[in-house]
């Protein structure tokens, strides 16, 4: 009985250790604004990110590495573009335990045939005492990708929307 128990015992520690590498939430808003009234010229996109942890400790360091998914329109053969424009950026603190940082980017301009659609991510939490691990959906090579909000709607022409809780999804690779 006792080692049956002993084997219990251990079985939870590992459950509970192994699975703190997923305790993360990430959520984004996103705000799209098209730069132009009349003749189209570009859309930029607002991203706020948020990273929260319950279990991090106090002097927790957190980076959004992030890039730009989407298509590139050549022809009749659309190619995917993957991690365009990588950024690293550093997050604040915003609340206990929780991490944010806000940035602009291009989506699309007129003279390009690049759109951007989705927003990639992968954070790196550098503990107080120097363990480094990267939070990325638990796999080796994925990330956190963010849709960014209907770019149909938007006209520059009418107020545009305030920020949009973007659809987190986890890309496993």
């Amino acid at each position: 009985m006792r080692k049956l128990f002993a084997s219990l015992l251990i079985a939870l520690a590992t459950v509970v250790v192994s699975s703190s590498a997923f305790a993360a939430d990430v959520w984004v808003k996103t705000h799209v604004t098209v730069n132009s009234c009349g003749y189209y010229s570009s859309t930029t996109g607002r991203f706020a990110v948020f990273f929260g942890d319950q279990q991090l400790p106090w002097g927790t360091r957190v980076t959004l590495i992030h890039g730009l998914n989407g298509v590139k329109q050549a022809h009749d053969n659309p190619a995917a573009l993957e991690w365009q424009i990588r950024q690293e950026t550093q997050m604040m603190s915003a609340a206990p335990f929780t991490w944010h940082t806000e940035f602009d980017v291009t989506l699309a301009q007129r003279s390009s045939p690049e759109r951007f659609d989705r927003l990639a991510m992968v954070f790196r939490v550098e503990l107080p005492t120097g363990e480094t691990y990267f939070e990325n959906g638990g796999s080796e090579w994925g990330f956190y990708e963010a849709k960014v909000g209907n770019m149909s709607t938007v006209n520059a022409c009418s107020p545009s929307p305030d920020y949009e809780t973007s659809e987190i999804g986890v890309i496993v690779r």
